[in-house]
This record gives structure tokens, sequence and C-alpha cells, in this order.
């Protein structure tokens, strides 16, 4: 009985929760994203986390950029947490992702950033480990070891980082260091992709990323000023990598931009933000891109009216890969079969609703719609010909249900 009613306890607690709903304007950071902060006042607890996110996201591409699907199912994130002191935790537990009609994954390598390797081995459903150990270093300052805050943890401008790889790559593994200030925010990351041993054959893979913003004042003033800054290196090849066609290779993203948010005090029409950014590409070792390098302008004005967020945005690229970023903002077609686009300009009407039920409830809904113009493209053979103006757009419902439990306060030893 004492089990029945702690179980109906907490279903209750939950749906209580739920009903406490309010709005909440950044979609990625509510759905995807995680609060990086220790909380002084957990230490001695023992936790359990539960973080699952539902989705069901279709991409229909045209205009020769990429091929169109659609990712639907799940992933489940559980661990158990332990805090001894206020500045340290360690989390332990499992983390599994489906897609719904998957019967197996097969097992993929890094190649380089749009060529894999296929192995043998599929698994009925796709699990890793977690773990996360975290020290607080100062007020300002933290470091974290083994699952670290990845994907929109990290801030990457829209140009070089998709949000949809939050449905599609697992939990980042390396080490971090956070810095969280008042009017300076930085993250250093590795993330460690691909492990080898000798003889394998498929070659270390790693990212190294480093993103910075500075604020001219605080976030909430009536007109927020701040300046985005960012570089991602993305890194093939290793010391004990002895297979002869496996060369090193290493190719860069930088990114630097400016944004401006106009606060509003009112519970409708919250904020309007006007930002643009700048992109750079670098092939650093190797030649198997088409390019060496090339660059992308992007400007972006958005609103948020209520639940919603609209917004517009344009940019044009010459030679430019993003490594971590849409197709559609790439100059070549992923993955890349040896046809490119000299200089494309495209623009996208981006609509987002989301929601928070309670603490640990949230719903969003997004869409985006990309705009393609007329573009000489160029294949392999050296043949051109003019790719028209299309149309390609992303639809997705999501619902984010993260609820923390604490099991036990443990004794001071």
């Amino acid at each position: 009985m004492k089990t029945i009613f702690r179980t109906m306890s907490v279903i209750a607690a939950m749906l209580v929760f739920c009903l406490n709903m309010r709005a909440e304007n950044d979609i990625d950071k509510s759905l995807f994203g995680e609060k990086t902060e220790l909380k002084h006042k957990d230490k001695g607890k023992l936790t359990l986390d539960i973080d699952n996110l539902n989705f069901f996201h279709n991409n229909e591409y045209w205009g020769g950029r990429t091929s169109g699907y659609t990712l639907p199912g799940f992933y489940l994130k559980s661990t158990i947490g332990y805090q001894p002191l206020k500045n340290v935790k360690v989390d332990a537990g499992v983390y599994l992702r489906h897609y719904w009609g998957a019967n197996g994954y097969p097992s993929y390598h890094f190649r380089d950033v749009l060529r894999t390797v296929r192995g043998n081995r599929e698994r009925a459903i796709q699990a890793r480990p977690y773990i996360r150990a975290q020290v607080e270093l100062s007020k300002y300052v933290n470091m974290v070891f083994g699952n670290i805050y990845g994907g929109v943890n990290h801030n990457l401008p829209t140009p070089i980082y998709s949000y949809e790889r939050e449905l599609t790559e697992y939990p980042e593994t390396g080490l971090q260091l956070l810095v969280k200030s008042r009017y300076f925010d930085m993250d250093t990351w590795i993330n460690w992709e691909s492990f080898i041993f000798r003889d394998d054959n498929h070659q270390e893979a790693f990212t190294f990323g480093v993103s910075t913003k500075t604020k001219v004042n605080r976030p909430k003033s009536k007109v927020h000023v701040n300046f985005p800054v960012s570089v991602v290196f993305q890194h093939r090849g290793g010391e004990i990598d002895t297979i002869p066609d496996h060369r090193v290779q290493t190719w860069m993203n930088l990114s630097a931009g400016v944004a401006v948010d106009f606060n509003f005090r009112s519970k409708v029409f919250r904020k309007i933000t006007v930002e643009g950014t700048a992109s750079n590409y670098m092939e650093l070792e190797d030649n198997l891109m088409p390019f060496e390098k090339g660059w992308l302008f992007y400007a972006k004005a958005s609103a948020d009216i209520w639940r919603f967020r609209a917004g517009v945005s344009y940019w044009v690229a010459n030679d430019f890969i993003s490594l971590l970023g849409n197709p559609y903002y790439g100059a070549i077609h992923v993955p890349y079969d040896g046809k490119r686009f000299d200089s494309p300009q495209v623009g996208a009407i981006n609509i987002e609703y989301s929601q928070n039920f309670g603490k640990f409830c949230n719903l969003g809904i997004r869409s985006d719609l990309y705009i393609t113009r007329d573009c000489k493209a160029i294949l392999q053979n050296g043949e051109t010909f003019t790719e028209k103006s299309n149309i390609g757009f992303t639809a997705g419902a999501y619902l984010r249900i993260h609820p923390s439990f604490v099991l036990k306060k443990l004794k001071k030893h």
C-alpha cells in the first residue's frame, strides 16, 4: 500500500506541475538545453533525474541541397546524481534513443566531415553509458568531465549549428570549461567522437570549440547588446592511425556577430531581436573538400509575441561549408557527391511556439521555410547548370519531460 500511495503521490505532483502553464520563448533552450549551475543547497542529496524528449520532425528539402527525411522517436536519459560537496557533483546513468519503426541501427564511425564508415554490428536500440563529473572552481567557473553540456548549450550561431543534431547525435563526451559572469560568458570544450585502438579501420575524431558572448549590459535591459564569437574545429586522424589512405584532416568554422534585443514590459509583445553574423570556413589540413576557404553573411530579425516567436532571415555564402549546420547554409550538396553551388543566397521564415507546463514539462512546435534563389550549380565532372529557385521546409513537434526526485539526504561522515 505504501508503494502504491507513493506512486500516486508522484503522479499527482506531476499533474499539478503540468497544470501550471507558462510561456517560454527560447524553444531551443527549453527543449534541448540544460542548466549548468550547481545548486549549493543540494549538498548531500541523492537524486533521480529523468530526461525524456519525444519528437516528430519532418524535413522536406528541394532545390538540390540534400534529400528530405523524417525523424519520429524519443530519447530517454536516466541518471542517479550525488553532490557530496556544494561545489562537486557526479551523475551516472544511461542514454537511450529510438526511432519509431526502426528494427536495428547500423554502427558508424567517422571517416571525415561528410563521410562515415559503416560497421557490421547493429543494435535493437541506440544506447550509451552516461556519466558526468562537475566541479565549481569559483562563482563564475565550472569544469565538466565526461558527458559535457553540449548541443544548444554551446550557444553557436544558426549558420554553423543545427538544432536537429539534438535528435540524431549522442550526448557529447570529453572535457569542458564554463565561464559565466555578468558581462562575459565562455564555453570551451572538446567532444571526443571516435576513439581508436591500433589497427582499427576508422579514424580518431574529435571536435574542439570555443564560444563566447560579451554583454554590454544586462540581458533584461530595455535595449540589450551582445557580441557573440565562436570557433569550431573538426579533426580526423591520430598518431596510431595505421591505415595508409587515412590522412589527417582538420576543418574550421569561425563566426562573429552582433545581436540587439529590444525588451518590452508587455506580457504579450515581449521582445524584438536583430542580429548579424559573419562566418568563415577553412580547410587547415588535407584537400578533401572542394573549397579551401569560404565565407557567409547572415542577418535575422525576430519578434517574441506571447508564446510565439516569428523570424525572417537571409544569407549569402561563397565557398562556405557548415560543419555542424543545416545543408542550406553551405555551398555543397550533402552528402557531398561533387555537386557545389556558386554564391548561393537563401531566405528563411521561422515560426515557433513554446509552452512550459510547470517546472519539468515543455512543449514546442517549430517550422522553418527555406527559399533558395537561382544560382549556378557545378557537378563533379565540371558540367554547369542553373539551379532554379525553390523551397524547402522543416516542421516538428516536441515534448520534453524532465523531472528530478530527491531519493535521500545522506548524512555527513
